[in-house]
């Protein structure tokens, strides 16, 4: 993993917040078509989070990335 790339996932990460943030803040007050827009662009930026944080690790360790789905094993 390049410093660059983890520089790229924080701010991936970053933006997600922020859109989120947005999202929420837009419910109830715009129609329920934006406010729902927003949350879908909102859930396609944790997406490419989870997606780029999962890169991130595995080369540290393949099963210290998929900790969360291996939870209950």
């Amino acid at each position: 993993m390049t410093r660059s790339r983890a520089r790229t996932t924080g701010a991936v990460y970053l933006l997600y917040f922020l859109t989120a943030i947005v999202a929420a803040s837009l419910v109830g007050r715009i129609p329920v078509a934006y406010s729902d827009a927003a949350n879908l662009i909102a859930n396609a930026g944790y997406v490419a989070v989870t997606v780029l944080l999962y890169q991130m690790f595995k080369p540290v360790s393949r099963n210290l990335a998929l900790a969360s789905r291996r939870r209950d094993r």
